[in-house]
């Protein structure tokens, strides 16, 4: 077998020889559970050795520890000024713009002689 340099290569050799033996196994009647037991043993899983207990308890009918969760500590109070309730929030906003009917219209400024060049000729009539 070829020896891979880089652990993500090695580990999805080994992935793959793990579901090829998971395969065969349950090819052969074996059950899903223990072809991955004996996969993981046989491939040296971390986490095989975790399955296996558990189903070693499981057979033996033996409960598992319940995981205590602990509760989590309140966290520390705030430096900040409390937030404004809603009549504050609102009273605190500027009024809003009136709307306006009609917007004046502003001068357009004469570009050409802004830059000082001479106005456009006027545009020639179409049929004339």
């Amino acid at each position: 077998m070829k020896e891979y340099k880089t652990y993500q290569a090695r580990n999805a050799v080994k992935a793959a020889l793990v579901t090829n033996h998971i395969k065969a196994r349950k090819k052969q009647g074996v059950s899903h559970l223990d072809a991955k037991i004996e996969a993981y043993v046989k491939y040296d899983i971390k986490k095989g050795k975790i399955i296996l207990k558990r189903a070693l308890a499981r057979e033996l009918g033996v409960v598992a520890k319940a995981k205590v969760q602990r509760p989590v500590p309140a966290a520390p109070p705030s430096k900040l000024p409390p937030l404004p309730t809603g009549d504050e929030f609102v009273n605190a906003l500027p009024p809003l713009p009136v709307p306006q009917v009609e917007k004046p219209a502003l001068p357009k400024p004469d570009l050409f002689k802004s830059l000082g060049l001479p106005p456009l000729p006027p545009l020639p009539s179409i049929g004339a």
